[in-house]
């Protein structure tokens, strides 16, 4: 509705369930939930005014109303002015109204800023999700090589830190490209396969096993899982296990997926859920290869 008077286009997805789902199930999907991707890329003159340079911003926190934020985090203070028509708490219903009594909702996450050439593979993100769906305004996107931001060398920058982006999405909602595709594998069947983890006995501990990965290597070249037919791009996945085994001094991680390691649950039974992501699995095994060696290790 907000831009129902202007020449952008916009267009409301919702996520795509499975065959197996209800249809109370597949209703309240497409009525409350949307595949989570926050992020915005523009174009702006280069800093030392050459041309221009592909930017995106992204991050954790909803593109959405009420969610502007500063580091003071005001609860009162601002509702007559920066927040007078942009404040949102789970437990009120402010809707567009000016916020009298409050408090308003404070917001603390990452958003990050990402030049160069990283920038190229967030615009294919968004291509891809609006390729397969918004089909009918596929011709809408901007060609990046008429506009010559389309190679990575003159997108090129000096300084900065080095930013590596990653995703979770599968074929229900991403149109994945040609050279994807030709990279298909099932990248996590052979992280858990068992040749892939090896049981150490321990003394005096009859009731507990210890795995150990035989590898620390993972194959960083773009690759697709398969689950249920589908392609799926679970870099994120593969991106923390990749980083967690490479640690030496400490891990600063955020994620909700510490439910997992379902493969190596005592109880057999239990084995058989949906739960088999490998990152509780491999910060213990990072936990314990740093206490058996005596070295100082810290996860946060």
């Amino acid at each position: 509705a907000f831009f129902a008077s202007t020449k952008v286009n916009s267009v409301f997805v919702h996520t795509v369930g499975g065959s197996s789902n209800t249809f109370s199930e597949h209703q309240n999907k497409m009525i409350g939930f949307t595949h989570h991707q926050k992020f915005v890329v523009v174009d702006a003159p280069k800093e030392d005014g050459t041309g221009l340079e592909l930017k995106a911003f992204i991050g954790g926190i909803d593109l959405t109303e009420g969610r502007w934020d500063n580091n003071t985090h005001p609860l009162f203070r601002t509702l007559r002015c920066e927040h007078k028509t942009d404040a949102y708490n789970g437990c009120f219903l402010f809707g567009r109204r000016p916020v009298i009594a409050g408090p308003r909702e404070p917001w603390h996450d990452i958003h990050s800023c990402v030049t160069g050439p990283e920038v190229i593979n967030i615009v294919q993100a968004f291509s891809e999700r609006w390729m397969s769906q918004a089909p009918k305004l596929s011709g809408e996107l901007i060609n990046l090589r008429n506009l010559k931001l389309d190679s990575p060398e003159l997108l090129w920058k000096e300084g900065g830190y080095c930013a590596q982006t990653s995703r979770s999405i599968d074929g229900r909602v991403n149109y994945f490209d040609r050279s994807a595709r030709q990279n298909e594998t099932n990248l996590r069947a052979s992280l858990m396969a068992s040749s892939a983890w090896q049981i150490k006995n321990e003394q005096n501990t009859e009731l507990s096993r210890r795995f150990e990965s035989t590898s620390g290597d993972i194959n960083f070249t773009r690759v697709l899982d398969y689950k249920k037919g589908r392609p799926v791009d679970s870099s994120i996945h593969t991106t923390m296990i990749h980083h967690i085994r490479r640690a030496k001094h400490f891990i600063y991680i955020e994620s909700q997926y510490f439910m997992g390691s379902s493969f190596m649950w005592s109880n057999s039974s239990d084995r058989k859920v949906k739960c088999n992501n490998l990152v509780p699995a491999e910060i213990t095994l990072k936990i314990c290869s740093k206490i058996a060696a005596g070295e100082k290790f810290t996860v946060y």
